[in-house]
């Protein structure tokens, strides 16, 4: 086998270890009652990609901090943001009434820790993982940039398997598409990390939280 090859299924046997096997272990763990605190597991996550990402040289460090400008850069984010609340909401308020709006009604404080906590302490790790790092790892095994994009939002949907709801890895999927396109489009963290703190805020506030939390905080 030569190098390119070999380099090849090294980064393949790499990306499922870590964004297949890892989610499934994670899930088999907490389905048998061992804890596995999941914010310090994002955290650290996106602590060793930064760090990855760090020491390549050919990695853009600065432009993937850059704002994006523009209405290009902000309007279809926004225009899909806003139909995708609204279906959001009202399937919420048709299918399960009882929760629309349950967590800032019953919990107002906590609610309003997780809309300034979670954008920064789960969002932007996540990013950093399944975006900036999963782009530029694996560029040379999925050179395709819709292959790339479709590859980040399986895996992005995937690790939501800990939560053992389906609705949480089918969500998850679509917004990874969503995500990933606009971090292809940019290049920069910041728009990915916009558009999935707004659907991750909006899940939290709309009553669907509970698919993505173990606990039993955000129960309606």
């Amino acid at each position: 086998m030569t190098d390119a090859p070999r380099r090849r299924l090294s980064q393949l046997t790499e990306l499922l270890a870590l964004f297949v096997v890892a989610p499934l272990l994670l899930w088999f763990a907490r389905r048998y009652g061992v804890h596995v605190p999941i914010i310090p597991a994002v955290l650290l996550l996106g602590f060793l990609a930064w760090t990855h990402l760090r020491a390549q040289p050919d990695f853009d460090r600065r432009g993937m901090w850059r704002w994006p400008r523009g209405r290009t850069a902000w309007r279809p984010l926004l225009v899909r943001f806003a139909i995708g609340a609204t279906l959001l909401t009202a399937y919420v308020a048709l299918c399960e009434p009882d929760r629309l709006l349950s967590f800032p009604r019953r919990r107002p404080a906590l609610w309003l820790l997780v809309m300034f906590g979670y954008p920064c302490l789960s969002v932007l790790p996540q990013e950093l993982a399944y975006r900036a790092f999963f782009f530029h790892r694996y560029r040379a095994l999925l050179p395709d940039d819709r292959a790339r994009v479709l590859a980040s939002a399986l895996a992005f949907g995937h690790v939501h398997v800990v939560f053992g709801h389906w609705q949480s890895v089918a969500l998850s999927t679509v917004g990874g598409l969503l995500f990933s396109a606009s971090y292809l489009r940019t290049r920069s963290i910041w728009s990915a990390w916009a558009e999935h703190a707004l659907y991750g805020c909006c899940l939290f506030t709309v009553g669907l939280g509970s698919w993505f939390y173990g606990g039993a905080a955000l129960a309606p």
